[in-house]
Formats: C-alpha cells, structure tokens, sequence
C-alpha cells in the first residue's frame, strides 16, 4: 500500500501539515500580536513583560489583550505588584514573630493590621492566594497551622 507513496509525496504532506499546526498554533497563542501587525500597531513590551494597552478609561472592563482594568481604570497589574510588596511585608512580620517569640494571637493581630490597608483585595483570587502565603509562612516559621475561619478573619478590621 506504502508502496505507491513516493519520498517527494511523504515529505511535501509532512510539510504541509506542520505549516498548518504552525499557524493554528500562532493564531491560538498570538492572535492580538498578529491583528495587531496586520492593522499597522504595534505592542510595545514594557518591563513587566506585559502588552501595553491603550488608554480607554474605566468603562471598558476588559481589554482586547485579555487583562482586567480595576473599577479605577488602573491596569490589573499594579494590584500583583501591591501582592508582591504585601507578601514580602507579611514574610518580615513571620520573621520578627518567630525571632521574638509572639504569640499566635499577637502575630494574628499585627497581620489583621497590615491587611487593614489592603481591604480591597478581600473577595478577589489575591486573598486566597495572600491567605495560602500567610498558611505556609505560619508552617514554615513554627506556629500551628491556621484555621480557614482565623485566614478569613485576617481580612476583618477590628
């Protein structure tokens, strides 16, 4: 049957099919580069290694490159970096609770604190991840590991 297949053949098919799942494979993963480049823009990279977007203001929830404006029209990006800070913030406090001996309720206390200045994050998927931060930080630096109803209390003022 393989008989009647020349090598030409084999490898011109073998060709075209790896072209196709190239472009398939370009148009999934590159599709707002690629609209781009054909209507005359350009995506400029900037250092946080995300596409800049244009100014379009808070009225438009999502962008055409897939990020998130936040209800004041910031880039989603700036909140990863309050996390960032926020996460390096709540490390140091783990640290000065370990060296000094804290007790769990203190360490509680000054973590609700901090949070108070972050009560925007509450109820998004950054809280779940601060709450998972806060958990293994617990773990890491010695004290018991904290319940689901003491992690959702770090988030209350009060």
């Amino acid at each position: 049957m393989l008989n009647g297949i020349s090598w030409v053949t084999f490898f011109s098919y073998l060709g075209a099919i790896t072209l196709i799942y190239y472009v398939v494979i370009a148009i999934v993963f590159y599709r707002n580069e690629i609209v781009a480049a054909l209507r005359g823009g350009r995506l400029v990279r900037q250092d946080s290694g995300m596409p800049s977007v244009p100014d379009r203001g808070a009225e438009e929830e999502m962008l055409d490159d897939g990020y998130y404006l936040d209800g004041n029209g910031e880039h989603i990006q700036s909140q990863y970096d309050e996390v960032n800070t926020l996460t390096e913030e709540v490390g140091d406090i783990f640290s000065a609770a370990k060296a000094e001996g804290w007790k769990r309720e203190k360490l509680l206390n000054i973590i609700r604190r901090k949070l108070s200045n972050h009560h925007h994050l509450a109820g998004t998927s950054l809280e779940t991840a601060i709450n998972n931060y806060v958990a293994i930080q617990a773990d890491r630096s010695g004290f018991t590991h904290f319940s689901a109803d003491e992690l959702r209390g770090i988030w209350k003022n009060g």
